[in-house]
């Protein structure tokens, strides 16, 4: 157990450590997001070019930590950035700084701004994509993404390697061969995102328990279901097939679903600004969830808790 302690101890100082190398960055960021977030409405008309002066500062951050991760002695800059700095941690990591989100709704939820949310990850995948340039063990794969000013440009056949034929029933496309750069368009930056967005990689063993849950959990709704579906071709299958014991078992399955849902609930409603579920409100047990059986005339029939 001191060891699992002395172990989660000395990450965190790495982490505050490799962070406060990146202050400068990190404040420069923090105040083009403000910007935005003050002006959305200005922002949100203009094209991928309005988001040019928070690329530029995320692009400064993203190169001071590939700077930090060479002299680490990283012989993998790639795998160095997708593991300790993709675009979902550069998103945290500023919404935490800014205290984004802070405001709630009436049910107790954080208020999102889904617009300055959209413009802030168009200049987090533009500061990500240009890496995947072919350089430093990143693929090419962003279609020689090239800035020109404050626009934003791409090779037209990389990106569109088809091009539709229109009033031609018997061709569809032909092979796109223009070379020219042509303006990046919110749509194909969403192309390039596609192709270029880091890949993280899950514990085999966590990821294989996950599939498996959603596996059996569907597995389970198709038995159940199927078992319904006996019982409409054939009205004495219940009879003939569950003993009370069966419908003892299957009342506190029922029971243990809802439990399970409501709690999903109340976790999802106390979600933290952070994106993490907030413990000390979530900590309890469940005691009074039930279920109630109603007729067609919505009479109650049966009720179980």
């Amino acid at each position: 157990m001191t060891k699992e302690i002395k172990t989660t101890e000395k990450k965190s100082v790495e982490k505050k450590t490799f962070l406060d190398k990146c202050n400068t960055e990190i404040k420069k960021v923090k105040e083009e997001v403000n910007k935005l977030k003050t002006q959305v409405s200005k922002y949100s008309n203009e094209g991928l070019s309005s988001v040019y002066p928070l690329y530029n500062a995320i692009r400064t951050l993203r190169l001071k930590v590939m700077d930090e991760g060479k002299s680490s002695g990283t012989n993998n800059l790639k795998m160095f950035m997708e593991t300790n700095f993709s675009p979902l941690k550069v998103k945290k990591l500023i919404f935490t700084e800014i205290g984004y989100p802070s405001e709630k709704d009436e049910q107790g939820k954080f208020k999102r701004d889904v617009i300055f949310e959209n413009l802030f990850m168009r200049a987090n995948k533009l500061s990500t994509v240009i890496e995947y340039n072919g350089n430093n063990g990143f693929e090419k794969n962003n279609c020689s993404l090239t800035l020109k000013g404050t626009q934003f440009y791409v090779v037209s056949n990389e990106i569109y390697p088809d091009v539709d034929v229109v009033g031609n029933k018997e061709i569809k496309s032909v092979k796109n061969t223009n070379t020219d750069l042509i303006k990046l368009t919110t749509r194909g930056l969403e192309i390039i995102w596609a192709r270029c967005r880091p890949v993280i990689t899950r514990d085999p063993k966590h990821q294989d328990d996950s599939d498996s849950l959603t596996k059996n959990i569907k597995q389970i709704k198709d038995w159940f279901n199927q078992e319904w579906l006996k019982r409409v071709r054939n009205i004495n299958y219940l009879d003939e097939n569950y003993t009370k014991t069966d419908l003892d078992n299957l009342e506190t399955i029922a029971q243990l679903t809802l439990r399970i849902v409501e709690q999903f609930k109340v976790d999802k409603a106390n979600i933290t600004k952070d994106g993490n579920i907030n413990e000390m409100k979530t900590i309890k047990e469940l005691v009074n969830v039930s279920y109630q059986v109603k007729n067609n005339e919505n009479k109650l029939v049966s009720k179980a808790s």
